[in-house]
């Protein structure tokens, strides 16, 4: 990592420490200020790689933030943290309010895509291939972050049910980019 990444991680992670409480806009800014770290390590890891390799082509910010990320830290080891912070019932749970239909999570002009919630949550639960798996945690978070960046979410206190498993699974994911960075 660089030295201005590392401070910019600094920075955003002192306001995290300020973010303590457990009231639902706690969950909304615990998440708002979490995943902007997540951005700028997948950006800067995406950079070194295409530093590394001259042939690795510009690729959308959704493929970086799941499948270049799950390729660049491994899907294995994703699953493996997951499991050793004991978010393995986080996943579970937000598998759960998909299969529910208490929450979409594909959303195309705000509207769900339960075809594709079907299948990423099938794809959350899979125990039997991590990198289907890693990339279904890696997605739900990116399609969390814009669907309350551009889906225009009010504050309801029933969101807090997606948001507490998110902002754990996004916990883990930043930790582990941040020691393969290292």
């Amino acid at each position: 990592m660089t030295n201005e990444t590392i401070d910019y991680i600094n920075n955003w992670e002192k306001e995290l420490k300020k973010i303590n409480g457990d009231e639902l806009t706690d969950f909304f800014n615990r998440f708002q200020t979490l995943y902007p770290i997540y951005n700028r390590l997948y950006n800067d890891a995406f950079r070194i790689e295409k530093a590394k390799n001259k042939e690795l082509n510009r690729i959308s910010d959704y493929e970086k933030a799941t499948v270049f990320v799950r390729d660049f830290i491994g899907a294995d080891l994703i699953i493996d943290n997951l499991k050793d912070d004991n978010r393995i019932d986080d996943i579970k749970a937000i598998s759960d309010l998909i299969d529910n239909e208490i929450f979409h999570i594909n959303l195309k002009d705000g509207i769900g895509q339960e075809e594709f919630d079907k299948q990423l949550s099938k794809n959350l639960v899979n125990e039997q291939d991590n990198s289907i798996r890693a990339k279904a945690v890696l997605s739900v978070i990116y399609n969390v972050r814009c669907n309350l960046v551009h889906g225009y979410k009010n504050l309801e206190e029933h969101q807090r049910m997606l948001l507490e498993p998110v902002q754990n699974l996004l916990l883990t994911v930043v930790e582990t980019l941040k020691n393969r960075l290292k």
